[in-house]
């Protein structure tokens, strides 16, 4: 039947798909996904804005630093699997219908995600205050190479600040385990 025309993709983009670095990727506030550069997020204290600062300087003063531990999962294994699927459903708040029903889509799409973690290549790292986990990163790196995907972030919310001190722990991590690889994140 033939290939199928690819829709809402510029040509520009289609015709650059095997040359990323001639596009040009920029923020679009007004999208639910958001493309942010690895180098704003490595040097914080000087690129975020106030707020993104204030949430992250704010946790960082609070914990002690040795007592946070950034741990890899290994999602080819099971046990590693079972472990983001734990997670996953650790911090959720069910008090509603609505919720309810967002958190099944959601927990519908880690497992999918999960069930082709070998294939993409999937990642997922756990952070850790004093032991215990606090939050939980899932990404990939699709085929472009010089970008990640966040895919899940999960996190106990009675840390304050706790979702942006995440993004700022991973892609540190991921940065230091692969300098300069990385351009930009997108966090959906």
């Amino acid at each position: 039947q033939g290939i199928r025309k690819l829709e809402m993709v510029p040509e520009e983009t289609i015709a650059n798909i095997h040359n990323p670095d001639s596009l040009v990727i920029t923020e679009n506030p007004n999208d639910s996904d958001y493309v942010y550069k690895f180098n704003d997020w490595i040097n914080w204290r000087e690129s975020l804005n106030k707020s993104t600062k204030s949430n992250i300087g704010k946790l960082s003063r609070n914990m002690d630093k040795e007592s946070i531990e950034i741990v890899p999962v290994d999602l080819r294994k099971d046990e590693g699997n079972n472990l983001v699927r734990h997670y996953s459903n650790v911090w959720e708040v069910k008090n509603s219908e609505t919720k309810i029903a967002k958190i099944q889509l959601e927990h519908t799409a880690i497992k999918r995600l999960l069930d082709h973690a070998n294939t993409l290549n999937v990642k997922a790292l756990v952070i850790q205050a004093k032991g215990k986990p606090i939050s939980l990163m899932i990404y990939h790196q699709p085929p472009q190479n010089n970008f990640i995907i966040f895919n899940h972030l999960k996190c106990d919310y009675s840390y304050s600040g706790i979702f942006d001190f995440t993004f700022m722990l991973s892609v540190n991590f991921i940065h230091n385990q692969e300098p300069k690889r990385y351009k930009y994140f997108n966090a959906e």
